[in-house]
C-alpha cells in the first residue's frame, strides 16, 4: 500500500490504518512499523491527501449547494472528505488514533494542519453528522431504510447557511492540505 499508493490501495490502507485488537493475543507490532513507514514517506501522505481530495464538497457557481433531486449526499461530500484529511494529517504526524475528532486534535499538535483548520473541520464534521442522524431517524420513520442522502428542504434557512459554509470550509482546507501536500500533480 504504501509503496504503490493506487486508489484501490489507498482504501485499503485505510481500513488497515483504523485497525485495531479487540480480543486475544494478536500483536500490533506489523501496524506500528506500517505506521513508521507511512509517516516517513511523504508521497504516501500526499495520496492520501489526494484521496481525500477526490471527495468533492456538492459546490456549484458562487458555492451554491448542488444537489441532486433535491439531495445532497452528506457521505461523500462532506464526511469522507473529513475523514480522509483527518486521516492523512494524522498518519503525518505518526498517530494511531482512530477517531476522527482525535485525529484533529493530534494533526493540530503536530502542525499538519492548522488549529483554526482542526478546530473547523471538528465543528463541521459533528454538525454534519447531526445532520446525517436527523435525516435517517425520519427515513426509519417513514419506512425508508436510512440513507447519506439529506433532503434540503427538511432544512431551516439557517441550516441551509450552515450547510453550505460547511461544505466552503471542508473545500478550503482540501485546497490547502493539498497545496501543503503538493497533491496538485495526483489529480
Amino acid at each position: 500500500w504504501i509503496r504503490t499508493p493506487e486508489p484501490q490501495a489507498l482504501m485499503e490502507a485505510g481500513i488497515f490504518f483504523d485497525f485495531r485488537a479487540v480480543h486475544g493475543d494478536l500483536s500490533l507490532e506489523p501496524l506500528e512499523e506500517l505506521l513508521t513507514n507511512a509517516k516517513q514517506n511523504g508521497l504516501f501522505i500526499a495520496h492520501m491527501v489526494a484521496a481525500a481530495q477526490a471527495f468533492s464538497p456538492p459546490l456549484g457557481f458562487f458555492n451554491r449547494i448542488r444537489s441532486d433531486e433535491g439531495q445532497v449526499d452528506l457521505k461523500k461530500g462532506g464526511i469522507a472528505p473529513i475523514v480522509g484529511l483527518a486521516r492523512a494529517c494524522s498518519l503525518a504526524a505518526g498517530s494511531r488514533e482512530r477517531s476522527t475528532l482525535e485525529r484533529l486534535v493530534v494533526a493540530a499538535d503536530a502542525g499538519t494542519m492548522s488549529r483554526e483548520g482542526a478546530d473547523n473541520l471538528a465543528e463541521v464534521f459533528q454538525f454534519l453528522l447531526r445532520l446525517r442522524m436527523r435525516q435517517q431517524m425520519h427515513d426509519l420513520r417513514a419506512g425508508r431504510p436510512p440513507s447519506n442522502n439529506i433532503e434540503l428542504n427538511q432544512l431551516i434557512g439557517l441550516e441551509v447557511r450552515h450547510l453550505k459554509e460547511a461544505f466552503v470550509i471542508i473545500r478550503r482546507m482540501q485546497d490547502g492540505i493539498g497545496a501543503a501536500f503538493n497533491t496538485a500533480t495526483m489529480r
